[in-house]
Parts: structure tokens; C-alpha cells; sequence
């Protein structure tokens, strides 16, 4: 679209704006929870009757499309971001890091300091590499894997990375995350048991 010329979208009536939902609601209700099929086709779905309503509404293919890569434009830094924590992630697990920390976590770690000591460690990794999703994805699933081995609640094993990368998130809640230390306390009364 040229800078030069303004060109006015049409407003959708509620029912129109309401209606893309109600079809992602059946989409992913009916195909996903009744006919078993695959996220991706339920969303595909529901992304047709978003394109059927828009053009219901007058927005032609070419300001659909315009708009779809100046979305996916502005966003494509976090794209990016979540890329490399996967590629983090996938190395630290290929290279034997994450079966090493639950080698070791098994031998070092007295069970009823394994959430606070999950915790810290997450808080660490998350500082140092400045991901929270890869602190909780490297560290956390060696907590994880380490909590069925100690006699600890392997239900609970997922909180402390949860709660370290809730309270090392830059909008933190950090007075509802900290601390950490009631995840020791069932650790300890399941231990001593």
C-alpha cells in the first residue's frame, strides 16, 4: 500500500468480530476434543472461517495478506528468541548436559533440599542465559528427572523450575513466587516417612 494514500477499513458488526472465536471455539471443541483430529487442522480451520468473515467484511485478499506479514514482521525477533532456546535446549540434551545434572543431582542432593536447590539452580541458569523458558527447560527437566529417584512427590517436581522462571521473568510477581522453601517442607515430610 503506497504511504500516500489512506485507505479506510471497514468496521465488523459485533456478530462478524464475535464470530471468527465461535469458529475457533467449534473448531478446536468439535475436531479436537470429539473427532481426535490434530491441533493444526482444527486452527487451519478455524483460520478459513477468519478469511471467509474478512472478506464478508470487505477486506480483500491482498489487505489480509498485508497485514498477516506485517504481524508475523513484528514479531519475528521472538520468533527468533524462541528458536535459539530450543536450539539450547536441544543441545544441552544432545550433548549429555541434562543426563549429567540428573546423574549428579541423584548423588549430591539430599532429598529434602531438592526443590529449593532445583530452584536456585534454574535461578542461576536463567540469569546466566537470560531465558526463563530455558532454565525451565534444561535445569527444570533434570529436577524432574531427578525427583523420581529421591523419595520426593515427582507431582511436585515441576514447581520450583516453574516458580524460578515466574520470579525471574522482568514483569515478576516475585511475592507470589517467593519462596521457595514450602516445596522443601513436603520434600522433607515425604522423606522422612
Amino acid at each position: 500500500m503506497n504511504e500516500n494514500t489512506t485507505k479506510t477499513q471497514p468496521k465488523p458488526t459485533l456478530f462478524q468480530a464475535v464470530l471468527p472465536l465461535l469458529g475457533l471455539l467449534v473448531c478446536l471443541g468439535g475436531g479436537y476434543a470429539i473427532l481426535k483430529l490434530p491441533t493444526q487442522v482444527c486452527l487451519l480451520g478455524a483460520a478459513v472461517i477468519a478469511g471467509f468473515v474478512a472478506l464478508w467484511i470487505g477486506i480483500g485478499w491482498d489487505d489480509m495478506l498485508e497485514g498477516m506479514v506485517e504481524k508475523v514482521t513484528a514479531s519475528f525477533g521472538s520468533i527468533l528468541v524462541m528458536i535459539c532456546v530450543g536450539a539450547m535446549i536441544a543441545s544441552w540434551i544432545f550433548s549429555g548436559t541434562i543426563p549429567m545434572l540428573i546423574y549428579y543431582g541423584i548423588k549430591l542432593i539430599d532429598p529434602r533440599f531438592l526443590f529449593v536447590t532445583g530452584f536456585l539452580v534454574c535461578a542461576i541458569i536463567s540469569t546466566f542465559t537470560g531465558t526463563s523458558f530455558g532454565s525451565a527447560g534444561t535445569a527444570g527437566v533434570a529436577v524432574m528427572g531427578v525427583a523420581p529417584a529421591l523419595p520426593c512427590p515427582s507431582r511436585r517436581a515441576p514447581s520450583s523450575p516453574v516458580r524460578c522462571s515466574v520470579t525471574n521473568s522482568p514483569p515478576s510477581p516475585t511475592p507470589l513466587c517467593w519462596p521457595p522453601w514450602p516445596l522443601a517442607a513436603t520434600c522433607m515430610t515425604t522423606s522422612s516417612t
